[in-house]
């Protein structure tokens, strides 16, 4: 340790040293992970959901990094982007929603206080917060995302649903992107 001799170099002189029978290697371990009594590290829970891999980080795990002692309240903003979403909303939401309902009951301890955890509000860009809230896409007829009327909907119920005090109509930020500058400005710069 006092050396900085890296790992490799450790590994290799393990291996040679297995092989002399004059000294005793017999309880030699084969890496230097071993010899050093390294922790090993979490396994990965990765998904396999269409069209890619799906890796749920935990919301736990990420208050208990970034949260303050300032306020008693923890309110979380949810990034969703559009690309390459599953084609089963269950599916892809399914982790978020069940630790989300965890939390929203029962709070998180952070510094042994014990604090109180809401979701406030879910930014996406347009593709994604249609799909999330299984309404009708951006750019088709009758895809106002402000509206609970039926013919705004696709039929099926967002798993949303499940976390309590979220309101899916105004805790959806609106989408600059895809309703200003590809669509009214894109418009108007075709009518010039």
């Amino acid at each position: 340790m006092k050396r900085n001799v890296p790992n490799l170099t450790v590994n290799k002189l393990l291996n040679v040293m297995k092989k002399y029978e004059t000294i005793n290697t017999q309880n030699l371990p084969r890496d230097t992970r071993t010899l050093l009594a390294t922790p090993q590290k979490p396994r990965i829970n990765i998904r396999n959901v269409y069209p890619g891999h799906d890796y749920h980080f935990g919301l736990a795990a990420g208050i208990l990094r970034y949260a303050t002692t300032d306020s008693c309240e923890i309110k979380i903003a949810i990034g969703i982007d559009g690309l390459l979403l599953s084609q089963k909303h269950n599916d892809f939401l399914a982790d978020l929603i069940s630790e989300a309902k965890e939390l929203i009951v029962s709070g998180i301890v952070v510094n042994s206080v014990l604090k109180k955890v809401s979701v406030d509000m879910f930014v996406c860009d347009a593709p994604a917060k249609d799909f999330s809230l299984k309404i009708k896409g951006h750019s088709g007829f009758s895809s106002c995302t402000r509206c609970i009327q039926e013919e705004h909907h696709t039929g099926e119920i967002s798993r949303l649903i499940e976390l309590s005090g979220l309101d899916l109509v105004h805790s959806f930020s609106l989408d600059y992107m895809h309703l200003v500058c590809l669509s009214a400005v894109k418009i108007l710069i075709l009518l010039w």
